[in-house]
């Protein structure tokens, strides 16, 4: 018994869920009972060999789990949309502050009534074409603008901004705030529709984070659905994890398994795009430098041609000037001097004496030598026979 102190003074945390615990698990009504509902959420972990769901009729939901010593109990598989009964009591987790219906025996009651509305709508929208590939809009490859209909701040609508911003920094992105879970839903969704139509965007956007099936039924609802489907601007779906399904996924003109997933689709053909330019440049860097690289051998070979062109001309020119030179030297009449030959001229007129017809006797002559010049008078002229 949970001795509970004065109402002036302030309760501690644990004292109220003690207090909730005990009059919870104490209360004989709710301690053997058997509950009629519908399976929904159901996952089986086999870990710890347990199966949790949720039953629900449509309003409310409660959290079930069976453990591993009450499976052998089962005469079926639980499934989504069942309609169950099943018997047990409510357990409360006191540190957590949560209760749960602990499921002892679990027999199976046929299909659950919001599975068959779900499959009638269904059925009846898919015979009116509604979900038909040819009357969905194609989706722009370069969207400039998106709106997005999502729970403003939500952790869907952050991991949607981030995942496009990384790549995509020039796409404008308009938020239009939506309640995306419980009765309202439907209509605050369908009012956002009707308000992205005053905003100049090329594609919306509806989005939401995981959760259980009652948290996503909003998104089966018929006039919701007819509505996607008469919107002029294409529409992207993101509900849930990979695992859910609505009717908006049907109807949308495209859907994806998660917000995330939604937004890689958007970026994907700007990075292919980003990546084709890179693959082009890469292929004209290396163009150009294979082309310059052979323009740069193209050149020093005719370097080296020319430089050896110009040294065998210059060694050429080196031996011509020299067989010029020496040719020079002997033609030069001092080369003759030196052999023991003079030049004779007269020494009034300077004019060389080539002939003894030149010269009389008592002219006065100058002979040049080798290394000067002997001035001579003319003494005798003798003729050669």
């Amino acid at each position: 018994m949970i001795k509970l102190m004065n109402t002036n003074s302030p309760l501690s945390v644990s004292t109220v869920n003690e207090t909730i615990k005990s009059i919870l698990e104490n209360n004989f009504l709710i301690q053997d009972i058997w509950i009629e509902g519908e399976l929904s959420n159901v996952k089986y972990y086999a870990k710890g060999n347990q199966f949790y769901f949720n039953l629900t009729d449509g309003k409310s939901i409660l959290n079930c789990v069976i453990y591993s010593q009450f499976l052998k109990l089962l005469t079926f598989q639980p499934q989504h949309g069942m309609k169950v009964y099943a018997r047990g009591k409510i357990k409360v987790f006191q540190n957590k502050g949560q209760y749960i219906f602990q499921v002892v025996y679990l027999s199976v009651d046929g299909v659950g009534q919001q599975n068959l509305a779900f499959e009638e709508l269904k059925k009846k929208l898919t015979s009116e074409g509604l979900f038909n590939s040819e009357n969905k809009h194609p989706i722009p490859l370069y969207p400039k603008s998106i709106g997005v209909i999502t729970s403003p701040d939500s952790a869907a609508m952050w991991d949607f901004i981030k995942t496009v911003r990384k790549e995509v920094g020039y796409m404008h992105i308009s938020i239009i705030p939506a309640i995306m879970q419980g009765t309202q839903s439907a209509l605050s969704v369908i009012d956002a529709l009707n308000f992205s139509d005053t905003v100049n965007v090329d594609l919306i956007v509806i989005i939401r984070g995981g959760g259980s099936k009652e948290d996503l039924a909003c998104f089966n609802d018929e006039l919701l659905v007819r509505k996607v489907y008469q919107h002029d601007v294409p529409i992207l779906s993101g509900i849930g994890h990979e695992t859910d399904f609505t009717l908006l996924d049907l109807v949308s003109d495209k859907s994806f398994a998660t917000p995330t997933a939604v937004a890689k689709e958007l970026i994907m053909p700007f990075i292919n795009i980003k990546q084709s330019v890179a693959n082009q440049l890469s292929r004209i860097e290396n163009k150009l430098i294979t082309k310059i690289k052979n323009t740069e051998m193209t050149l020093n070979y005719s370097l080296d041609t020319l430089q050896t062109n110009i040294q065998n001309k210059k060694d050429k020119l080196a031996i011509k000037i020299k067989s010029v030179s020496k040719q020079l030297a002997y033609a030069n009449p001092l080369h003759q001097l030196q052999k023991g030959y003079s030049i004779v001229t007269k020494k009034e007129s300077a004019s060389p004496v080539k002939s003894i017809s030149d010269v009389d006797i008592d002219d006065c002559i100058n002979i040049q030598v080798y290394d000067g010049i002997i001035s001579s008078v003319i003494e005798g002229i003798h003729k050669n026979e």
